[in-house]
């Protein structure tokens, strides 16, 4: 999808950028900004990113399914997060 906006990714760059935000040695206790945000009850930027993404990609002819899946599945939490969720961890109160 890069491409058909125009955009030059530099593949190994992006994938080593990705194995360090998600090496746990690197995040520690961090939690992610989604996870606070449903924590909290709040909206999440999801739609704003992945749902984005997805959109982007529709409006070339490309298909996106994991951006879609995840916009769907990241708004089904925010939905119905307040009934599946009913105390949090003591360590994360």
């Amino acid at each position: 999808m890069a491409s058909a906006e125009g955009v030059t990714v530099d593949t190994a760059a992006a994938l080593r950028l990705m194995k360090a935000q998600f090496d746990p040695a690197a995040s520690g206790d961090h939690l992610a900004s989604t996870l606070q945000d449903l924590m909290n009850g709040r909206p999440t930027e999801i739609a704003h990113l992945n749902g984005a993404v997805a959109a982007r990609a529709q409006s070339h002819g490309i298909e996106a399914p994991l951006n879609t899946l995840v916009t769907q599945l990241i708004g089904l939490l925010e939905a119905t997060w307040p009934r599946r969720v009913t105390r949090l961890h003591p360590n994360t109160q």
